[in-house]
């Protein structure tokens, strides 16, 4: 079930548009689920299917120890209304889902949690092993929006260091916004605009100017813990995306953005290689 009011679903159905770029039908997150259960690890693979209007979450058990072996393996698939172009887990039970309603020209930028049953291993009396219970439950609408600037998720990940908070890419402007969903059990009735500008491409008040954002090949995004509790978030083109530009490839050199301390704020980012030496910029004071 969709925990969305029927009104707001008939209105996104009439808004008018055009389908996302290309580019967006490339992004993923190297983020995982992962879960411990009857001695076998479990871990789930989030992906989308932007032509298709398809979410899914692969799961694989294997065996764990010295030798570990693939034990079982199921798909879990979820259709949209929308054009998914982004996906990020946020725990073994959730997952977060960017999209974009277009029908006829406009368009409206939506963000939604989307609760998961948590699968399970089910151990016959031979000791074969099979997953069992994966499944949806529902899915909140956390964040829309229709304003320039905010149009399409380009990448969507959990903010290390704060509890219940996204960070959102949009890709027409390449800026950066934390977007508070949690507690997943109480999200919504959502503000008019509860993301908060946070790294911009363009110069803006209030925001960490990153101009390495307005690239627009960066959809798929990585996160790093360093060795001081600090975290770095990579952006970078995924392999799909320099296959499907064979022809025009695209600039591939990886975006950091790094919480040095881990506190969930992002205060310094480097783009290192190409021909550029590494460049670092913090917010003032830092």
């Amino acid at each position: 079930m969709m925990a969305l009011p029927s009104l707001l679903l008939l209105g996104a159905a009439l808004l008018p548009g055009g389908q996302p770029p290309s580019e967006l039908a490339h992004g993923r997150t190297l983020d995982r689920i992962e879960i411990t259960d009857a001695g076998r690890l479990i871990q789930g693979i989030p992906g989308y299917d932007l032509a298709e209007r398809r979410v899914w979450v692969t799961y694989a058990a294997t065996s764990t120890g010295v030798h570990p072996r693939a034990e079982d393996a199921c798909t879990l698939e979820g259709q949209t209304a929308y054009w998914p172009t982004a996906v990020a887990v946020l725990d073994d039970q959730h997952l977060a889902v960017g999209g974009r309603f277009s029908e006829g020209g406009g368009h409206l930028t939506v963000v939604e949690v989307w609760h998961l049953c948590r699968p399970h291993m089910e151990v016959d009396a031979r000791g074969n092993a099979r997953l069992a219970g994966a499944g949806w439950v529902e899915r909140t609408r956390v964040y829309e929006s229709a304003a320039e600037g905010r149009d399409m998720v380009r990448a969507l990940v959990r903010l290390r260091g704060r509890p219940g908070t996204l960070l959102v890419q949009f890709h027409d402007s390449g800026d950066v916004a934390e977007l508070e969903y949690g507690p997943v059990s109480s999200a919504g009735p959502y503000p008019s605009d509860p993301a908060r500008l946070v790294l911009a491409a363009q110069p803006r008040p209030g925001a960490l100017y990153v101009p390495a954002l307005a690239n627009r090949a960066l959809v798929e995004i990585s996160v790093q813990e360093g060795g001081t509790g600090g975290f770095t978030y990579t952006l970078r083109p995924s392999a799909a995306l320099r296959i499907a530009r064979a022809s025009t490839a695209p600039d591939d050199r990886p975006l950091l953005l790094i919480d040095g301390d881990g506190d969930g704020v992002i205060d310094a980012w480097r783009t290192p290689g190409g021909r550029e030496s590494p460049f670092t910029q913090r917010r003032p004071g830092t």
